[in-house]
């Protein structure tokens, strides 16, 4: 019985001093899809379910329920459980990664844990950016990138645009902005209309 408890440990070193250094040299790709987004419920952390796929195959389940609590994942067959060890012994294997604080610098290793929760925060970063570019599209949009008020009129800014009258309107409104030292956040406003 002692000799078997002494090649589990061996086995162990085994993997840890040589696979470990080793996967770096292999890349994994990992993606979150089917992503579920609950904010009404993020109390401390994103409140959000989505399938883990590493290297394009799907291999896990992975939540968090918004409490503040770390962000679970389950392989979906038990047969894949060996694909999600690689992926965590990949992930401590990354270099350790620096966050820039007021007070100091704060350096962590990587796991698979913090690698899904980047994923997901690139996602709704992406979100974001999509309702932005969105909302740029209905109206004249002043304030900054996370609080913003949209300028509408009766018809829909594109025509705004295009006709004469529509376009002194909108000149106006950015003038009146700006006296009022107010940011125009559009992108999509020729720059004529900011003289």
């Amino acid at each position: 019985m002692q000799q078997k408890k002494l090649h589990i440990f061996f086995v162990i070193k085994i993997i840890r001093f040589i696979f470990v250094p080793n996967l770096k040299l292999y890349i994994m790709k990992f993606e979150l899809k089917n992503i579920k987004f609950y904010e009404s419920m993020s109390e401390e952390t994103n409140c959000f379910q989505a399938d883990l796929f590493i290297n394009g195959k799907k291999i896990a389940r992975v939540k968090n329920d918004g409490r503040g609590g770390c962000t679970d994942y389950h392989v979906i067959d038990f047969k894949l459980q060996n694909v999600l060890r690689v992926a965590e012994l990949y992930c401590l294997s990354l270099p350790k990664e620096k966050i820039e604080g007021m007070m100091s610098d704060f350096e962590f290793q990587p796991t698979l844990e913090s690698r899904i929760d980047d994923l997901f925060e690139q996602w709704l970063k992406a979100k974001g950016n999509k309702k932005f570019v969105k909302d740029m599209e209905k109206g004249l949009m002043y304030g900054n990138k996370y609080s913003y008020t949209i300028i509408t009129w009766n018809l829909p800014f594109k025509t705004m645009l295009s006709m004469q009258q529509g376009r002194e309107i909108i000149r106006k409104k950015i003038l009146q902005l700006r006296v009022e030292k107010e940011t125009i956040l559009n992108t999509n406003i020729p720059a004529e209309l900011f003289n």
